[in-house]
């Protein structure tokens, strides 16, 4: 045999080596994020809008607290090169508001793409600014913004949610392979959510 021969073996069998357990591990974490996304729906009455999907992105709709609930996926997109763009998925959940409120909560320590119109304000609970950030107009008072009980609401919050425009919305980075953390999230924003619509 020669050189040349002998070398595309090698090469095909080290690739082999590499994708065939990436495979394996891919088919493997699709299971586990379906197996989430069943006990999710199951366990908070949310109804799968894609039920034949076979694929681990959840598309789950309902409601919980009397709040409209959706669970999906958002795909960011990002430069990968200078010529080409690439996307990411985020787990989303989103606690639909009927109206707009006059400002805006955002968890402390994230980047945001969008630049705020509002201004950042310190509403002098120490729990509350450790853990969010407060938007609002300058002549607006953080104590409107927030009564006790929307305050409260947002420090128990766990994991931390944000209230943008009109949802209550909580994200993470990739697919969400535990169902604790994603029956958490739902909770939260549906919790966050019913409290700003009782106000």
């Amino acid at each position: 045999m020669n050189a040349g021969i002998i070398a595309v073996i090698i090469v095909v069998l080290a690739l082999a080596g590499v994708f065939v357990p990436l495979f394996f591990w891919a088919k493997r974490r699709s299971k586990v994020v379906q197996a989430v996304i069943r006990q999710v729906e199951e366990e908070l009455g949310l109804v799968n809008q894609s039920p034949r999907s076979t694929g681990s992105f959840p598309n789950l709709r309902g409601m919980v607290d009397g709040v409209e609930i959706a669970v999906d996926v958002y795909h960011q997109r990002y430069a990968s090169s200078k010529s080409t763009a690439s996307t990411r998925p985020w787990t989303r959940v989103r606690a639909q508001l009927s109206e707009k409120p006059h400002f805006q909560v955002r968890t402390r320590n994230r980047r945001y793409a969008e630049k705020m119109r509002l201004s950042a304000r310190e509403t002098g609970n120490a729990a509350f600014d450790e853990k969010y950030v407060l938007f609002l107009s300058e002549t607006a008072s953080p104590a409107e913004a927030l009564p006790p009980a929307l305050m409260d609401a947002l420090i128990a919050a766990d994991p931390p949610v944000d209230v943008l425009n009109k949802a209550v919305v909580w994200m993470q980075k990739g697919m969400v392979s535990d169902a604790m953390v994603l029956k958490n999230a739902v909770r939260a924003c549906a919790r966050v959510a019913s409290v700003i619509e009782n106000r």
